[in-house]
C-alpha cells in the first residue's frame, strides 16, 4: 500500500508547487485535482516521473453526475472549487467522460465521482433513469481509456445525493451493471460515523480505494502541512485502519494506494478502526 495526499488538501498551492512538498513529506503517489492541472499534460506527467510519483485517484472538476443544488460546505478555504457546476445534467456527463479521457495516460488508480442530487427532478424515478444512463456513458468511456471510476458517498451533512452510504452506492452501481468499470471511494469523512462502515465494505466487495481525511488547522505552507501529517502519530492508526478494511472485502478489487486527503475544517476528526 503506497500513501498518497491528494491536491485537495493544498487547495490554494499550485501543481507545480504540490508536487515538491509531497515529495519532501515522503509521499509516493500524488491524487490529482484536474482544475490544478496546466494545459500541458505531457509536461505535467514529466513533472510527476521526475518525482517519482504514482497517480492515485484524481478528482474531475465536474463533482457529480447529477446537478448538486444547496451544497453546504464545512468551514474552509474551498477558493476556486466550483461545488455545484453546470445546472444541465448532459452538459455534467459530457464534462465528466472528456476529463476521465484526459487523465487516462495519467493512469491514475481511480477517477472519482459522485452521483447528485435527486432535487429538482421531477420524480425519483427520472433522477434515477438519467444517473444510470450517465453513469453507463461515463463507464464505457473509462474502460476505452483504461481507468476506473470510483464513486465517494457523500455524507448527508453536505448535502441530499443518491447514493448516500456505501451499500446503496454498491446497489445502483449493479443495477446499472458497470461493476466492471466502476468502485467505490471510501472517504472516512464522509463515510467515517456510519455504524455498519465494515459491514458494508464486506457485503460490497467492490470497493476501489480507500481515502483516509483528516480535518482541522492547516499550517500556512504545502510542505510544512504534508510534514506535520506524514509524521503525526495517528498516521498509523489511519494505514491499519485502512488495512482492515481491505481485508473485508475481495481484496484484489481495491487499490493499493491509500490516498491521505484534508477536509480544511472545525469538525472534529472521526475515528474509523477495525472490529
Amino acid at each position: 500500500m503506497k500513501p498518497a495526499m491528494n491536491q485537495i488538501s493544498t487547495m490554494q498551492a499550485t501543481f507545480e508547487e504540490d508536487l515538491p512538498a509531497y515529495a519532501a513529506a515522503g509521499f509516493e503517489a500524488i491524487g490529482l485535482l484536474e482544475m490544478k492541472l496546466p494545459e500541458d499534460d505531457n509536461n505535467n506527467r514529466r513533472l510527476l516521473d521526475r518525482y517519482g510519483f504514482e497517480v492515485s485517484n484524481c478528482i474531475v472538476s465536474v463533482l457529480s453526475i447529477l446537478p448538486l443544488q444547496g451544497v453546504v460546505l464545512p468551514k474552509g478555504d474551498w477558493k476556486g472549487i466550483d461545488f455545484e457546476g453546470p445546472k444541465d445534467t448532459e452538459t455534467r456527463i459530457r464534462q465528466i467522460c472528456d476529463a476521465v479521457r484526459r487523465l487516462g495516460p495519467y493512469k491514475p488508480s481511480s477517477v472519482t465521482v459522485s452521483f447528485g442530487s435527486p432535487d429538482g427532478f421531477e420524480s425519483a424515478r427520472a433522477a434515477e433513469t438519467a444517473l444510470r444512463e450517465g453513469l453507463r456513458r461515463i463507464a464505457d468511456v473509462a474502460t476505452k481509456s483504461g481507468v476506473r471510476i470510483a464513486i465517494e458517498p457523500i455524507h448527508p451533512s453536505i448535502i441530499h445525493t443518491l447514493g448516500q452510504s456505501i451499500a446503496e452506492t454498491a446497489h445502483i452501481i449493479d443495477d446499472a451493471g458497470v461493476a466492471d468499470a466502476v468502485g467505490i471511494l471510501i472517504d472516512t469523512w464522509h463515510s467515517g460515523d456510519s455504524p455498519t462502515l465494515f459491514e458494508d465494505i464486506g457485503l460490497t466487495a467492490i470497493a476501489s480505494s480507500v481515502c483516509m481525511c483528516v480535518t482541522g488547522h492547516l499550517p500556512a505552507t504545502p510542505t510544512a502541512w504534508c510534514r506535520e501529517r506524514a509524521r503525526h502519530q495517528l498516521w498509523k492508526s489511519w494505514v491499519h485502519s485502512a488495512s482492515s478494511a481491505m481485508t473485508l472485502g475481495r481484496t484484489q478489487s481495491f487499490s493499493r494506494r491509500m490516498t491521505f486527503g484534508c477536509a480544511p475544517s472545525r469538525r472534529q476528526p472521526r475515528s474509523v478502526s477495525p472490529q
